[in-house]
């Protein structure tokens, strides 16, 4: 935006540069009489004398004026081009950021939805090992041998104390030794 303004600033300085020039043609006019008419076809550098060598040098730095507003302009677009890439590597940039909180939430949702999960596990975990241990040890004996030592495993972790106790009464002692073993393993 700044720049925008000063190049606009340069143009209106341009502007009224040439409206001046423009408003005081009439004196350049009168001055430019006095001046012999010129045949170009026939110039030789040194065929013109003149006395008033003023309109020279302001044209000369009226040129240099013009001059230097175009380089100085050149700058400010090179400047516009540096600042309109980087603003192009910034929309990339956050774009690229936008994509991956998108990417972030989603797999937030994903765990909390496999905490709920796991906690609605944990209650029926919790709820069969109480209705296992409410059972007595020869009923409940026949149904642990048909669970896999990681099931019982777990279904002790869940029990109360009291049936806990109950739950190693029910299984077989080498059964019992084994899983005892891997409780006192994971717990070091």
């Amino acid at each position: 935006m700044k720049l925008v303004l000063w190049v606009s600033f340069y143009f209106i300085a341009f502007a009224g540069m040439v409206a001046f020039i423009y408003m005081r043609k009439d004196t350049v006019i009168k001055k430019t009489e006095a001046v012999p008419i010129l045949n170009y076809t026939e110039y030789h550098r040194d065929a013109i004398i003149d006395d008033d060598s003023s309109y020279v040098e302001k044209i000369d730095s009226l040129a240099a004026v013009v001059g230097g507003m175009l380089n100085q302009l050149a700058d400010y677009v090179m400047q516009l081009k540096e600042r309109d890439e980087m603003i192009l590597q910034q929309k990339w940039r956050l774009e690229k950021v936008n994509k991956n909180e998108k990417e972030l939430k989603k797999k937030i949702e994903e765990l909390k939805n496999f905490n709920a999960k796991a906690a609605n596990n944990d209650k029926e975990l919790q709820e069969l090992s109480r209705t296992l241990s409410s059972m007595k040890a020869d009923v409940l004996g026949p149904i642990l041998e048909n669970l896999s030592d990681q099931v019982v495993k777990i279904l002790y972790d869940k029990a109360k104390k009291k049936d806990k106790v109950n739950l190693l009464k029910s299984l077989k002692p080498e059964r019992a030794g084994k899983l005892m073993n891997e409780l006192a393993r994971t717990k070091r």
